[in-house]
C-alpha cells in the first residue's frame, strides 16, 4: 500500500490555507473602504476546488492501493448510497472490510452533519464543498453577496485592526448555531474597548440557500471546510493506512 498522494493532499491544503489568508487580507481591505473583493466567487472557488481536490486523491489512492482492477470512476462516498452494492466502491465491503467499513462511517457523519471530534467544525460541510465545487464546473459560478452590519472592526491607537465576528449559540451538542448572532455587532456590542475605534462592517456571503453550510460567510466557510479536511483525511489515512492521526492537522 503506498498513499503515494499524500503530498499532494498536503500542497492543496497548504494552498488552500494560505489563498484563504490571502482572501481575509482583501475582505477586510474591503471592509474598512466599503468596497468589494474582486472576483472574490473566484477566489473562493479557487480555495474550496483545493479542498475538494484532496478527497479525490485520496479515494484515488484507493483505488489503487485496494481496487486496481476496477474500471469504473471511482468518486469519494459523500454519500453513502454511493457505497451501495453495484456502485464502484461496494467491492471493498468484501474484499477489504475494514476500508470500506471506515468509508461508510465518514460516510454517514457527512449525510448526519455530525461535529468532527475537538472542532467546532462539521462533517456536513464536505458535501456542500462537494456541492459548491460542482456548482461552479457545471452550472455557474456561485455567487457572493455583501451583507451590511455583519461584523465589528476594531481599530486601536497604533494601527492595530481587528474584525470580529458576534457571538453565535452553541448547541447542546457542542456545534455552533451561526444562522443568528447572539450578540450586536459595532459601538453597540464592544463598549469598553479602551481608545478603540468600533464600526459595524459588512461581510460577503455565499448565496446558495439551496446548500446546507455550517456557515455562509466566504472567509469562515472556508476557513472551516479547510480545517474539516485536515481532520476527516488524517483520520481516514490513519485508520486505513497507519499513517500518524496528524497528518494533515496544523503543526
Amino acid at each position: 500500500m503506498s498513499a503515494s498522494r499524500v503530498p499532494y493532499i498536503s500542497a492543496n491544503i497548504e494552498f488552500a490555507f494560505d489563498e484563504n489568508r490571502a482572501l481575509a487580507v482583501l475582505i477586510s481591505e474591503a471592509q474598512k473602504t466599503d468596497g468589494q473583493v474582486k472576483h472574490i466567487s473566484q477566489k473562493a472557488g479557487s480555495i474550496l476546488g483545493a479542498v475538494r481536490e484532496c478527497f479525490d486523491y485520496f479515494i484515488a489512492d484507493i483505488k489503487s492501493d485496494f481496487l486496481p482492477d476496477a474500471r469504473s470512476n471511482v468518486y469519494f462516498p459523500f454519500h453513502p448510497d454511493t457505497l451501495s452494492r453495484g456502485k464502484p466502491l461496494y467491492p471493498l465491503s468484501e474484499g477489504h472490510g475494514h476500508v470500506y467499513a471506515v468509508l461508510q462511517s465518514v460516510a454517514n457523519k457527512i449525510v448526519s452533519g455530525d461535529t468532527i471530534p475537538g472542532t467546532i467544525c462539521s462533517y456536513g460541510d464536505m458535501k456542500a464543498v462537494n456541492e459548491l465545487v460542482n456548482s461552479k464546473k457545471h452550472d455557474r459560478v456561485t455567487e457572493v453577496v455583501g451583507k451590511r452590519e455583519a461584523k465589528s472592526r476594531i481599530e486601536f491607537p497604533g494601527g492595530a485592526v481587528v474584525t470580529v465576528s458576534p457571538m453565535y449559540k452553541v448547541n447542546d451538542n457542542g456545534s455552533v448555531d451561526f444562522s443568528q448572532p447572539h450578540s450586536p455587532v459595532g459601538a453597540e456590542g464592544w463598549t469598553n474597548v479602551a481608545g478603540g475605534n468600533v464600526i459595524a462592517v459588512k461581510d460577503f456571503l455565499f448565496n446558495v440557500p439551496e446548500i446546507t453550510m455550517s456557515r455562509n460567510d466566504v472567509h469562515g466557510f472556508c476557513m472551516m471546510t479547510i480545517t474539516a479536511a485536515r481532520f476527516i483525511l488524517s483520520d481516514l489515512y490513519n485508520q486505513i493506512y497507519g499513517l500518524p492521526s496528524d497528518q494533515f492537522k496544523e503543526q
